[in-house]
């Protein structure tokens, strides 16, 4: 068992481990009690955690009952308790700092509850919190099993974060499925949001606890993603630019609201579990879907003689907005007559109408099915998940994407890095970048100087040429960069800067910075994730959130739903690394030590993208 004393309240936590009838079932219940125990002992102790399939983990840590003094950010003065050195400790909140936000469950003033059982078929879900009683002058709180009915009448029920999780799965199922597209006799009929809003509605407990500002300040992911929305508006005020202002906000803060829903429902390890298995089944359904379309479309297009007629009529329309063309025609040369050589990219539904999108999910995919194909636990039907990666695989050359393939590298050595360390990162990095080229051909030949390459570069000068004045605080105003440069920049955080200014680019580049950091220090310093599934699932995390940050260099996606899901993703992972410590605390806090280099890194990366334009556009 562990003591540990509240220095802000004078509350003790006292967990109990109440073991079952049949030995290998039990609650952890952590009570608060009221009462004076002198001085702030701490004992280690922590019983075996149960896998979610209900069996024991094996080699948990069980730690002997050693006292301890409090030791600052460090927690236990005990060397052997502490997870991290003194530098990293540095970035880590104190003892009797309050436990909150959205970290798994949002107990407030530092009183955590969570009540694990032990059954095999049972989520690890938390008690809820409920009035403290007051009996003969000691404070004492009730809690209640969840197999108990009785609820008090002043608390929501507690399938209430059931039902949210459900209905965000449902949400983010829609984003990928696009059922009104693969049925077109559904017509105009909108799923998503009657999901999505029946999830907000039943996470509303939780969700109005990510928006405090200790909530805030304990895991600054959330206040960026909040703050995207607030340079919307500034970017638009400070430019005099009113014109569909109302539809920018509403439009982002459906996003917001997606990415909040997605970081109050997945507080466990199972649900992060159970989000990423739903997440890479509906990407493979739309892209195994997208890949049957693509060779149906491939077949009564090429060296179809109304080709021409239909790519004149289609030329300068949007992907969603072309209707016979469902896939990218693309050049690759002349023949020996003369003649254009013409081939199709494949493209997704939705969001992903895009090669380069489609690609980043595509490999989001790989790395999900790669995570539950390796999963030790599951004997023989882990093998299904090659199912998936074989399709992964036929898309991947069918999208004909470079910017899927750098990201692809990316999250490889992201998840070799993690796993391996940077050395083996980096040597697989640099023998891949030397045999890509010659094995896939078209899709490995990245060049800048000509080409695609080249108008992306100089899409970027113009747009960053349009802040070098007082315009760079605050931006050309959100949704502008076309009427600058032409075109969208093709670079989520190019974009960012050049439409929000220094201000809004530095709280997008936030949302991938701040989790990116934490995971470099959680590296740097070997913090022991305690939780094993966690600890199992971390290389692959990386490798999503690397990933998607390298496609985000090649596509201007800075206001639509997959973008902040990831950043969710990361940020709903830190979370859970932090509740499932030994001693609960947020890995990252909003604390100067933390402001400092991401200020920097900001600016850094401003810099060297001017820097980029200037060393490699052709203007002539």
């Amino acid at each position: 068992m562990r003591l540990h004393q509240n220095h802000g309240n004078g509350l003790e936590h006292l967990p109990e481990f109440c073991a079952g009838e049949h030995g290998n079932s039990g609650l952890l219940i952590v009570r608060s009690l009221a009462g004076t125990f002198g001085d702030s002992t701490l004992y280690s102790r922590k019983p075996e955690f149960p896998f979610p399939a209900g069996r024991n983990v094996p080699g948990a840590p069980v730690r002997s009952r050693i006292p301890a003094k409090d030791n600052g950010n460090l927690g236990p003065a005990n060397r052997k308790s502490c997870l991290m050195s003194d530098r990293a400790a540095r970035f880590l909140p104190a003892p009797n700092v309050p436990i909150v936000g959205n970290l798994p469950f949002g107990a407030a003033g530092g009183v955590w509850e969570r009540c694990i059982s032990a059954t095999p078929d049972k989520f690890l879900q938390p008690l809820h919190s409920v009035p403290i009683h007051s009996s003969a002058g000691v404070r004492t709180r009730e809690h209640r099993a969840p197999h108990e009915t009785a609820i008090p009448a002043e608390n929501w029920p507690g399938f209430h974060r059931v039902i949210a999780y459900v209905l965000f799965l449902m949400a983010n199922a829609m984003l990928f499925m696009r059922p009104q597209e693969v049925l077109p006799a559904l017509g105009d009929l909108q799923l998503y949001l009657p999901c999505i809003g029946g999830a907000l509605l039943f996470a509303l407990p939780d969700l109005q606890n990510q928006l405090r500002w200790k909530t805030l300040i304990q895991q600054p992911v959330n206040l960026c993603v909040l703050g995207v929305l607030v340079a919307i508006f500034t970017s638009r005020v400070f430019t005099g630019n009113f014109s569909h202002l109302d539809t920018s906000l509403i439009g982002m803060a459906k996003v917001v609201v997606y990415y909040l829903v997605l970081v109050s429902v997945i507080n466990t390890p199972l649900r992060m579990r159970y989000f990423l298995m739903s997440t890479a089944l509906c990407a493979t359904f739309m892209i195994a879907y997208s890949v049957v379309d693509y060779r149906a479309f491939c077949s009564h297009w090429i060296g179809n003689p109304e080709f021409y007629e239909v790519l004149e009529r289609e030329r300068g329309l949007e992907h969603s907005e072309r209707k016979t063309l469902r896939h990218i025609p693309d050049r690759n040369g002349v023949d020996v007559y003369g003649n254009e050589i013409w081939f199709f990219r494949l493209c997704g539904l939705g969001v992903f109408h895009d090669p380069n999108d489609i690609s980043l999910l595509i490999v989001a995919t790989s790395v999900i099915s790669v995570y539950f194909l390796t999963d030790p636990r599951q004997t023989g039907v882990r093998y299904l998940w090659l199912i998936p990666l074989a399709i992964m695989a036929v898309a991947m050359i069918y999208t004909y994407s470079r910017g899927g393939l750098l990201a692809f590298g990316v999250g490889g050595m992201a998840w070799l890095c993690t796993r391996y360390g940077g050395k083996v990162a980096l040597t697989m990095g640099l023998l891949g970048a030397m045999a890509v080229p010659v094995a896939l051909g078209r899709a490995g030949k990245i060049d800048i100087s000509e080409g695609t390459g080249q108008q992306r570069v100089q899409l970027w000068g113009d747009g960053l040429a349009a802040i070098k004045n007082s315009r760079i605080l605050f931006g050309i105003g959100e949704g502008v960069y076309p009427d600058v440069a032409g075109h969208v920049a093709h670079n989520s955080f190019v974009h960012s800067y050049v439409e929000l200014g220094f201000f809004g680019g530095t709280l997008f580049f936030g949302c991938f910075f701040l989790p990116a950091f934490t995971f470099y220090l959680m590296k740097r310093h070997n913090f022991q994730i305690a939780d094993p599934e966690l600890r199992r699932m971390f290389p692959y995390i990386a490798a999503i959130l690397a990933e998607w940050c390298m496609g985000m260099c090649s596509l201007s996606r800075c206001y639509v739903p997959p973008t902040y899901m990831v950043a969710g993703i990361a940020a709903a992972f830190v979370n859970l690394v932090g509740y499932y410590r030994p001693h609960p605390r947020p890995l990252l806090q909003l604390t100067p030590r933390t402001i400092r280099p991401w200020i920097a890194c900001s600016g850094c990366l401003l810099g060297a993208a001017y820097v980029f334009v200037r060393l490699f556009a052709r203007w002539g």
